[in-house]
């Protein structure tokens, strides 16, 4: 094979035979994944790939990239998650066609308004390192579609609101343009939040499709702005505590299809009635909370009539199995087909695991065959040891909350492959 003449160079990974870069010389795809030995040095003459459209180092070991990444006019997508890549060189601003840029929480940067034809960028971190005129910079992206953020601005700053206000001006201006997702987190174990955000959202995000909020952070109440998502299909939201209004508006969102809701409580006293009259595009329903054996959650007959999946978690040491109306009440949906149960298994004994598990099969024996049910147990590998010290098999939590806001990445690069070849 002749390498000089290659277009695409894809290795998966930390092979001992990788081709030099020096090899090629027509390249338009660099994928290099899963690959722990690869040295900053490798990618040092990647400027000479006038012609690079993807660039595709994720899950390797740089830690930088060369300031010649300025110097690739043509590239569209720069893939650089699972990196230990923290800071982009300034010659990024350069990239005046690049389309997709993905990295591990980098500072947002000076000179991002110069990169008019970005569509997507994840993920970027806000803190009180930068000006707030980087904001100001980011807000002027005409074709951005989609944004992750870390917000790092403590509550207790002095300059917090000025940060504040910047962020909700940016939005403002995105969304006058072609911005419809937005994907964000902050540190609330160290003294951040998105309280800023709870109570208004002057002008409200209105055309917001997708609305992705991570981390550990509940708002207080459901946002008033929530209700004025009339576009929004997707939404993952954590409330600290939900009642009845959080049911009542989200149940009256028009446009609504995926919908992941997390909370720590209900209300005392009132009942997550979910009626025939809400939720009327719902297809998927996600709903975790870490006190809630689900007593409360109550479906009327024919609610949500389009709903096809539904997950839910129980906290293995603290709840006790729904009782079987519950499962009664699921079964009255008329379009589901698949109910995933996950028990959360951190802290609990193997008898408790065993307990939960077998209370929700004795009780999901009375719904319909037609209806697939899986239950799944998270985190096993926290899990109390029995007193013989009798070892505990290793789990993982089932589907990553971000899974869906990066989605899109492998659908862009197979999209956009075969063209960059021709």
């Amino acid at each position: 094979m002749v390498l000089s003449r290659a277009r695409s160079f894809t290795i998966y990974g930390s092979g001992e035979h990788m081709p030099l870069l020096s090899d090629f010389q027509a390249l338009r795809v660099i994928m290099i994944e899963d690959n722990h030995k690869l040295e900053n040095r490798y990618l040092d003459d990647i400027g000479r790939f006038f012609q690079l459209k993807l660039l595709g180092p994720q899950g390797v070991s740089i830690s930088k990239l060369p300031d010649q990444i300025g110097e690739l006019q043509q590239l569209e997508i720069l893939e650089l998650r699972w990196t230990k890549i923290k800071e982009l060189p300034k010659g990024i601003v350069r990239l005046k066609r690049l389309r997709f840029l993905y990295v591990n929480t980098v500072t947002l940067f000076g000179g991002i308004g110069n990169m008019k034809a970005l569509e997507e960028l994840r993920y970027v971190k806000v803190d009180n390192t930068i000006p707030t005129s980087y904001l100001d910079d980011l807000g002027s992206l005409t074709e951005l579609r989609y944004l992750g953020m870390e917000w790092l601005v403590k509550d207790t700053s002095r300059d917090q609101k000025s940060y504040a206000d910047s962020f909700v001006s940016c939005i403002d201006r995105l969304c006058k343009s072609k911005f419809r997702y937005l994907n964000i987190g902050c540190d609330a174990e160290s003294g951040m939040s998105l309280d800023f955000l709870s109570e208004t959202w002057s002008p409200p995000p209105c055309l917001l499709e997708n609305f992705v909020t991570r981390s550990g952070y509940y708002f207080p109440k459901i946002p008033g702005w929530v209700a004025l998502l009339s576009n929004v299909t997707l939404l993952d939201i954590n409330i600290r505590q939900a009642g009845e209004e959080v049911v009542r508006v989200l149940g009256c969102l028009p446009s609504l299809l995926s919908l992941c809701l997390y909370t720590t409580e209900v209300v005392p006293g009132e009942t997550l009635l979910i009626c025939s009259s809400g939720f009327q595009c719902l297809e998927e329903f996600e709903f975790y909370s870490w006190n809630v054996t689900m007593g409360p959650l109550v479906f009327e007959a024919d609610a949500m009539p389009k709903l096809v999946k539904f997950v839910f978690r129980l906290v293995a040491r603290c709840a006790v199995s729904p009782c079987r109306d519950f499962y009664v009440g699921i079964q009255q949906i008329p379009s589901l087909k698949y109910l995933l149960v996950d028990i959360d298994c951190r802290g609990a004994t193997d008898e408790e695991v065993e307990t939960i598990e077998a209370g929700i099969r004795g009780a999901t024996d009375l719904i319909s065959d037609q209806l697939r049910i899986d239950i799944s147990k998270l985190w096993m590998d926290q899990m109390i040891k029995d007193e013989d010290g009798g070892s505990v098999v290793e789990g993982s939590e089932h589907g990553d909350r971000e899974g869906q806001a990066e989605s899109s990445v492998k659908t862009v690069m197979d999209l956009h492959f075969t063209k960059f070849l021709v």
